[in-house]
Parts: structure tokens; sequence; C-alpha cells
């Protein structure tokens, strides 16, 4: 009883407890909780292209080669991947493209590093927006 309260009212004994609880699985079966996660097995794709902010918002922040996401990363998670989702939810502003930082030092000519097909890019969900009207005083 005694050794119950404690647990209750100190955190690092509930943290013990919960740790004693669990017990390492398989990397098997670790790596197809993954493929399962993310969307890549048979079982667990996704479709259509309303499925991509679903898939996009999972890996928001992961960067990966620009090229890949459209020819490897997408396609995996997405049955019937098309690139023409990803350009319609950009261009809708449901979905923000950047890189964090710079990978190589190829220039434009310019001085000022160049895309290429390699560069590192991220998405990101596109904040919701709320646009009030303020009435005109005359």
């Amino acid at each position: 009883m005694v050794r119950a309260q404690a647990a209750v009212t100190h955190p690092s004994l509930h943290a013990q407890a919960v740790r004693a609880e669990i017990e390492p699985v398989a990397a098997r079966d670790f790596l197809r909780f993954l493929f399962d996660w993310q969307h890549m097995s048979a079982d667990t794709r996704m479709a259509g292209p309303k499925a991509l902010d679903g898939v996009t918002a999972q890996l928001e922040g992961f960067e990966a080669p620009a090229a890949a996401w459209e020819s490897e990363i997408l396609p995996s998670r997405l049955a019937g991947y098309e690139p023409g989702w990803l350009d319609e939810r950009c261009l809708a502003g449901h979905i923000v493209w950047t890189r964090l930082r710079l990978r190589n030092g190829r220039t434009n000519g310019g001085g000022r590093p160049a895309p290429v097909r390699t560069t590192s890019t991220f998405s990101q969900a596109r904040p919701a927006r709320t646009v009030g009207f303020v009435p005109v005083q005359q």
C-alpha cells in the first residue's frame, strides 16, 4: 500500500514500474510495425489524392532529396500515386516545401546555391488561416 502511494506521488517510481512491464520485441516485429505505421505494407497503404495530406503530415519535418519524394517516398505509401496530386495540394496552399540547410556547394553562377535533384527538402502542412473582415466606418 505504501509503495503504491509512493508510485503515484513520485514520477520516477512510476517510470520504473512501466519500464519493468515493457518487453523487447524481435527486430522483424519492430520492422513490421514500422512498415505498417508508415503505410508501406500492402494492407496499410493509403489511396487517393485526399490521403496525401495524412501521409505528408506524418512525414512533416523529414528531409529527403527532392527527387525521392515523387519517385520513392510518396508512391511507396500511396497506391496509384500521381505527381499531379502533390502539385494540386501545393498550389491550393495545403502543403509547403522548403529546405532547412544547404547540402552542397553548387552555385548558379551568382554565388548563390542552386537547387538540384539531390537537394534535401521537407514538407510542412500549411497552417489554416482565418481571414476576418472589418466593417468600414464612414
